[in-house]
């Protein structure tokens, strides 16, 4: 009874076997040996930035406007006539993308003025006050910058 025993035993196995390679060589499946994943430690929890609203400021915000009326008769704070030389006072006044270049302004008085985006490029500003003017921006290709109270003065 053992060698029949035996016989059924085998005959099931190489059975089984031919199953499974019949299986493995009929199926699209392919085996992989997949790689370990590798350990990741957890990021730190960070907290959300504030949130920041965006302001657009105009070019002579911030600054006290105030043009001088002897050179500002329409009171608009920009000078009525940009074609002067010497000592003039501007103080105060909104000089927003002007063209002042090649102008001479020896001693004037641009304390506080708006000269945002100004072309001041071969424009000679011995001795002008520039204290509290806001230069962002402004052309000053080649001017004379000996001037006073200012970062640009040399």
């Amino acid at each position: 009874m053992t060698s029949n025993t035996s016989v059924i035993l085998i005959s099931g196995s190489i059975g089984l076997v031919l199953l499974v390679v019949f299986g493995l060589v009929s199926s699209d499946v392919e085996l992989e040996h997949p790689e370990p994943a590798a350990e990741v430690e957890p990021a730190a929890e960070v907290e959300p930035a504030a949130e920041v609203e965006q302001v657009d400021f105009e070019a002579a915000e911030g600054l006290d406007l105030n043009c001088n009326p002897e050179v500002d008769k329409d009171g608009d704070n920009i000078p009525d006539n940009l074609n002067v030389e010497g000592p003039i006072d501007w103080s105060n006044c909104n000089l927003f993308g002007l063209n002042l270049s090649n102008l001479q302004l020896s001693g004037a008085n641009l304390s506080g003025s708006s000269l945002y985006a100004a072309d001041i490029s071969n424009t000679v500003l011995s001795g002008a006050i520039l204290t509290g003017a806001n230069l962002e921006d402004a052309i000053i290709t080649n001017a004379i910058l000996n001037c006073i109270g200012h970062s640009i003065c040399i």
